[in-house]
């Protein structure tokens, strides 16, 4: 009996323990927001879409893209927001070059993120690859979204990725206006290319000022792999997204929170032949920027590999070439918390 009484406590006293930890937590959670961005590098599927330009990403296409290596993709992309959110799921996240809304529903199954809701964004882009963005239902309440498609007067016929709106709102905090972007690439040369990321840039910047008009101190947060970097044309002139190195702003202003650390980091987002560049980027309105937010990016061991030939880190890519590898991506995820105290 009395081994019996000293379990019975032992139990009791875990279990007070584990009550305190995870109210403690709970009430941490609800602090600040923790919003994610990743490039997942072609999540795509294993079936054909006589519309897109998916056959490479076919059991018998070039990469042998197999129901085993989507499911393995799957669950890598599931440790990395699981990680990526440190004592729990990051509350937004949004994810570039997925494919079709079912791998969402994959993704969100495997990591087990059964409060998150979601806006699916179809692309025009002729691969097929989408954007999605994912919150928490009961900590973000879904206002509205909206899809911007680009059409270019350099290229009528170009169809690239949209530029994603959504609106949410907190308890804490007031409405959150959300673009997630994934501007055209520099496939074909920079020079040949920066006009499209230019107009993209114009198109998000009419948005955000009609946003702005109606409240200079409205809370815009944009996300997403822009193709360029903090200080090129598209984004420092044509969104006019200022340095983050202003002790306070000014309404109506756009910042970049990854100026900085662009500049001052050896590891970024992207490496391509031993060059590190900050594609990924978080720029927010003047009402978030006086909350000193600071944003990082996720560079876990894991997401790493050594590149012989450049003699440093890189990201685990899914595949290197044509050969199998079995990592991640080939860019590395972005976050930044949001205070919801003032």
């Amino acid at each position: 009996m009395k081994h019996f009484f000293k379990a019975a406590k032992a139990f009791y006293l875990a279990y007070v323990f584990f009550s305190v930890f995870s109210m403690a937590a709970e009430n941490a959670s609800q602090e600040y927001l923790r919003i994610l961005f990743y490039n997942t590098e072609n999540y795509f599927d294993c079936r054909d879409d006589s519309l897109t330009k998916d056959d490479a990403f076919l059991p018998e296409g070039d990469y042998h893209w197999t129901p085993k290596r989507f499911r393995h993709k799957t669950h890598q992309l599931a440790k990395v927001l699981a990680v990526a959110g440190e004592q729990r799921f990051p509350d937004i996240f949004a994810l570039a070059e997925i494919e079709t809304e079912e791998n969402l529903k994959s993704l969100l199954h495997e990591a087990g993120m059964t409060q998150h809701r979601y806006v699916y964004a179809e692309s025009e882009d002729a691969r097929g690859i989408d954007l999605c963005l994912a919150y928490h239902r009961y900590r973000l309440k879904y206002i509205d979204s909206r899809l911007h498609h680009l059409r270019f007067p350099q290229d009528s016929t170009k169809r690239t990725r949209p530029l994603l709106y959504v609106a949410l709102q907190t308890e804490r905090l007031d409405t959150l206006h959300i673009f997630v972007c994934h501007w055209p690439s520099k496939y074909g040369g920079n020079q040949a290319t920066a006009a499209l990321r230019a107009h993209a840039a114009d198109m998000l910047r009419r948005e955000c000022d009609s946003l702005l008009k109606d409240n200079p101190w409205a809370n815009i947060l944009i996300m997403g792999d822009f193709n360029d970097e903090p200080q090129d044309a598209s984004l420092a002139g044509h969104l006019q997204a200022l340095p983050d190195t202003f002790a306070r702003s000014v309404p109506g202003n756009l910042y970049n929170l990854m100026w900085t650390m662009a500049k001052e980091n050896a590891i970024k987002t992207h490496c391509y032949q031993g060059d590190w560049a900050m594609l990924d980027q978080f720029v927010v309105s003047s009402s978030l920027y006086d909350k000193c937010l600071k944003a990082n990016v996720f560079d876990a061991d894991f997401l790493l590999q050594y590149d012989e030939r450049y003699l440093q880190a890189k990201p685990f890519r899914t595949y290197l070439g044509f050969s199998y590898l079995g990592g991640f991506s080939d860019h590395l995820p972005i976050y930044v918390d949001i205070p919801l105290k003032p």
